[in-house]
């Protein structure tokens, strides 16, 4: 981090946005005297270092309230989350601005280029980020804006329209909601907890398609459960993990998933996965989830295999502990092409292969 501000200072930047990595209090970041502090909202997110409830990662996010220097605060949906903030600044002398309430004049149209705005000061407001949490984050970008005005910023109307019509090609911002490719439609989002991915699962309710294919990963330190229990069930899951170091096993991920009905593939990595889900549509558009019983999709993990160079549908049943119990499966005229692998659930090792 002091790189990163080393580098700031000899390139002489007018202004840094810096945003915390993790929690706040204790973050790399925390080092610094801002002009302004914004915490967007709360969700149960890092807990293994944050704390356990809203409360207790609320008290983590408010360290970077500083003394004399005042504070946004983008979402309050619960009370005492608030009321930490609202002890944190009082006792810094920090003024403090709840955007919902600051700006009670905002309204917020889907549009199909993104959003557009409403409020006394930015009428006609248009945002070119697509997703479903950006009308929240307009509000609280829109009141830092004016928090930055009172204490002496000179920001122009135009510059505010400017931005927030232009601001993935000014700021180089990516996965938003970020269309990466059109045919086939491939979208982006960095969405990682539930409480963002509530969002995205919103988003794809409105959305156009045949079959719905989803690359999914995520970091160790999430509430898996939490996030599984808001994605669809109508979809191809491609499980995978990125190159990090936080990044969770992406077989424990399936495994998780297939406790919540989520049925796909299994990748050691991003480019796999993509790869795989790009080939696959034509494979796949026979494929119904409603095709295997719900009760063994909750009892299978699933794995990936390149068969013939051909990616095959792979299901790894801790609940058929023998081949004749699969066999009277495959006998029901369950999906002609579908490869079942029978595993003793107290081994990994013992796998007995079944192809149709």
């Amino acid at each position: 981090m002091e790189m990163a501000f080393l580098w700031f200072s000899l390139q002489e930047v007018d202004v840094a946005v810096v945003e915390v990595g993790l929690g706040g209090r204790l973050d790399s970041t925390n080092i610094i005297t801002p002009d302004i502090s914004i915490i967007t909202n709360i969700g149960f997110d890092h807990m293994k270092f944050l704390g356990d409830t809203l409360p207790k990662i609320a008290a983590e996010k408010a360290g970077i309230i500083k003394k004399h220097t005042p504070v946004v605060i983008g979402e309050t949906d619960n009370t005492e989350v608030a009321q930490v903030f609202i002890d944190k600044a009082h006792s810094v002398k920090a003024p403090i601005v709840f955007s919902e309430l600051y700006m009670n004049d905002f309204e917020a149209e889907k549009k199909d280029y993104g959003w557009l705005f409403q409020s006394g000061k930015y009428p006609n407001l248009k945002g070119e980020l697509k997703g479903m949490a950006q009308d929240k984050n307009a509000r609280t970008v829109l009141t830092t804006v004016e928090a930055l005005l009172e204490t002496g910023y000179n920001i122009p109307a135009e510059a505010v329209y400017k931005g927030f019509a232009n601001v993935t090609a000014i700021t180089g911002l990516m996965g938003r909601w970020q269309q990466l490719r059109t045919s086939p439609e491939i979208i982006c989002d960095i969405a990682h907890n539930a409480h963002g991915l509530k969002y995205v699962a919103e988003q794809l309710l409105l959305e156009d398609y045949n079959r719905l294919h989803i690359v999914f990963g995520m970091a160790n330190d999430k509430d898996v459960d939490s996030v599984l229990t808001l994605m669809p069930q109508n979809a191809v899951y491609y499980f995978t993990r990125a190159s990090v170091e936080r990044a969770l096993n992406e077989k424990t991920l399936a495994g998780y998933a297939a406790a919540h009905g989520l049925a796909g593939y299994i990748f050691p990595s991003v480019s796999h996965a993509v790869e795989a889900a790009l080939k696959t549509p034509v494979k796949m558009t026979s494929f119904s989830s409603a095709a295997v019983p719900l009760s063994w999709q909750m009892r299978c993990r699933c794995l990936y295999d390149y068969h013939i160079n051909t990616i095959r549908k792979l299901y790894v049943c801790g609940a058929a502990r023998s081949f004749a119990n699969c066999e009277s499966f495959i006998k029901k005229g369950y999906h002609p092409w579908l490869t079942i692998l029978i595993i003793n659930a107290d081994s990994l090792s013992e796998i007995d292969r079944v192809t149709i």
